[in-house]
């Protein structure tokens, strides 16, 4: 993949995007976008984000390394053992595929199975936010993670049924990061505390929001490496304002080197108001 970018004259040609991949997914006939390493054969293949024609060529490690992730996001979360987490997003979603070992074959524990939690998933069509609903009221779940796109259809159910949700919200999207005035709206129309989590598909990317700090989110350091992509690297600042790239460095079978999403923000090292160290992001407020 990455003799295949073009130079560019002002970002490290060492960074790609998802047209990257998809150029050279094209160019070489590779589902995997150049990203295969062939020294690692596969147990699953596995689309790498909706409407992106690549996939991942995982192995059974790779699976139990993102699951252990998303267990740890789900622990910085306050999710324990014996709790109820409800879903609602589409199937693929890696927020769904590495929650439980039900969910993607060669998985001995997903992020449920580790935690000791009883994960229930509802698809991620907006017609099933009636089923959603179902599920908040005779399961009661403690969490319900939700796509971004089905909190209008989720609260416009709600509001029909003239019901509300105890279960604690946590939205996620995938490179699409929604405001803080959003989230309060949702908080105050659903009459419960709603999250969000940073997410991005394309580079099997979740970072559990900062306890202190708005818009702030601190990534597994030990899985991921996050920077951000300057217009003009030679003049880049520690508080630049730019496309964060990520670096996965849970997986082994593909591989990503600084795959630039489109979430716009600031990387900061150290230590955080919340207590914690190393690097966070900090999400530029879209409202």
């Amino acid at each position: 993949l990455y003799q295949s970018l073009p130079e560019r004259p002002t970002w490290p040609s060492y960074s790609h995007t998802a047209a990257d991949l998809e150029a050279v997914a094209t160019a070489r006939g590779d589902p995997f976008g150049g990203r295969h390493d062939i020294e690692h054969p596969p147990d699953v293949l596995i689309q790498a984000a909706r409407g992106l024609p690549i996939y991942w060529a995982l192995t059974a490690s790779d699976l139990s390394a993102l699951s252990t992730v998303l267990a740890g996001s789900w622990t910085r979360l306050g999710i324990a053992a014996g709790q109820r987490v409800a879903l609602y997003d589409y199937a693929t979603s890696p927020m769904v595929v590495y929650a439980s070992r039900a969910y993607v074959p060669h998985l001995d524990a997903g992020a449920a199975d580790i935690l000791g939690c009883l994960p229930i998933c509802n698809d991620g069509l907006p017609d099933l936010a009636d089923r959603c609903i179902h599920i908040l009221e005779y399961v009661q779940p403690s969490v319900l993670f939700v796509d971004a796109e089905l909190m209008d259809p989720l609260s416009r159910a709600l509001e029909r049924k003239g019901s509300r949700t105890v279960s604690r919200v946590v939205v996620t999207s995938d490179e699409a990061p929604v405001g803080l005035a959003q989230i309060r709206e949702w908080g105050a129309l659903l009459r419960t505390e709603v999250q969000q989590m940073l997410r991005a598909d394309a580079p099997l990317f979740f970072a559990p929001p900062c306890a202190t700090e708005p818009m702030t989110f601190h990534p597994d350091e030990g899985a991921y490496r996050v920077e951000v992509l300057s217009p003009d690297p030679s003049k880049v600042l520690p508080d630049d304002v730019g496309l964060i790239t990520v670096t996965n460095l849970a997986i082994r079978s593909s591989i990503v080197i600084r795959y630039v999403t489109n979430v716009e923000g600031i990387v900061r090292d150290g230590s955080c108001r919340c207590g914690r160290t190393g690097r966070r992001v900090i999400v530029t407020d879209v409202d």
